[in-house]
């Protein structure tokens, strides 16, 4: 059994992460694309979805 500060630790990290969009598969290769090419914000993107 997971101690309770340990659940409420991955709830709000579920909660904050279930508010990151998804990228579709064409924005996914669109991002993908531009962060081979050094975009470090589509990098981050990438990652976070």
């Amino acid at each position: 059994m997971i101690p309770d500060t340990e659940q409420e630790i991955i709830n709000q990290y579920l909660k904050k992460v279930s508010k990151i969009p998804l990228l579709t598969p064409e924005e996914e290769k669109e991002v993908a694309k531009r962060a081979k090419e050094g975009d470090q914000q589509a990098f981050r993107r990438l990652v976070e979805s």
